[in-house]
């Protein structure tokens, strides 16, 4: 960003000052009229506007046509840039920082986002979902089609917040008893708005689904199934036909 900014600024300088009036005489630093003027730019590109325009003006002389070292930049607060110059030049400085503004580009934060994650049990036999479920309902409802007579009971259900700068992996573990529950994962940015994530899950008790890699596109507030595994536990009357590990993400302030 240094290089291209200072590029731009010198070539920009240097069409807006040929615009101006009769070039001062080298000889005549002394008589040059100076003008102290504030401009008001974006906060957040204060501190690098203000290097970018002293190095232009001191290094590049103003572009031959000043031979004037006492040319100050600063910021005095965030939002704001006083040029100390000679008058004449004013203007084209006024233009110059125009342009700087238009192609500077000031780091965005990270996308943040949320992921979710659901472990379910389905039960033989037909029942009451649990009712933090019902958001999951068309998606589990594909399920219940093609497995029969069942019904969806939590496990568990947790979230985190987590964002897109490729910036390692979230984690998050549950206790169970003596044993956890780990899910680790990444988010990054796919096409169209979709969201490519990876994770991987373990249930160290060994009696859901022990251990999953994968890595899955999601949509916000879409809400896919990452894993199924069966189970032939049994609870009295009540026997587990599998176990789904199902996973959605949205961003922060929009309900999944």
């Amino acid at each position: 960003m240094k290089r291209i900014t200072c590029l731009l600024l010198g070539g920009a300088l240097a069409l807006s000052l040929a615009a101006c009036s009769k070039p001062a005489s080298p000889t005549a630093t002394a008589t040059t009229p100076m003008q102290l003027k504030l401009y008001h730019v974006p906060a957040q590109q204060s501190t690098q506007l203000a290097r970018a325009l002293q190095r232009a003006l001191i290094g590049g002389n103003l572009a031959g046509m000043f031979k004037q070292t006492s040319i100050r930049v600063s910021s005095p607060y965030p939002g704001t840039l006083t040029v100390y110059a000679p008058r004449a030049t004013q203007t084209s400085v006024g233009q110059v920082i125009t342009e700087l503004v238009k192609s500077a580009t000031t780091p965005m934060a990270p996308a943040r986002l949320q992921v979710h994650f659901w472990l379910v049990n389905v039960i033989a036999g037909k029942g009451a979902d649990t009712a933090a479920l019902k958001p999951l309902e068309p998606t589990l409802d594909h399920l219940r089609a093609a497995l029969g007579p069942s019904h969806f009971v939590l496990d568990e259900a947790v979230s985190a917040t987590t964002s897109m700068a490729g910036n390692g992996w979230g984690s998050l573990k549950t206790m169970h008893g003596q044993y956890q529950h780990v899910y680790r994962f990444q988010a990054e940015a796919g096409t169209g708005g979709a969201i490519r994530l990876k994770m991987s899950f373990e249930d160290h008790s060994g009696q859901t689904i022990p251990q999953l890699q994968t890595t899955t596109i999601l949509r916000p507030g879409h809400y896919v199934v990452l894993a199924q595994a069966p189970s032939a536990s049994a609870t009295g009357s009540a026997t587990t036909l599998t176990h789904l590990l199902v996973a959605s993400i949205d961003r922060p302030g929009t309900s999944s």
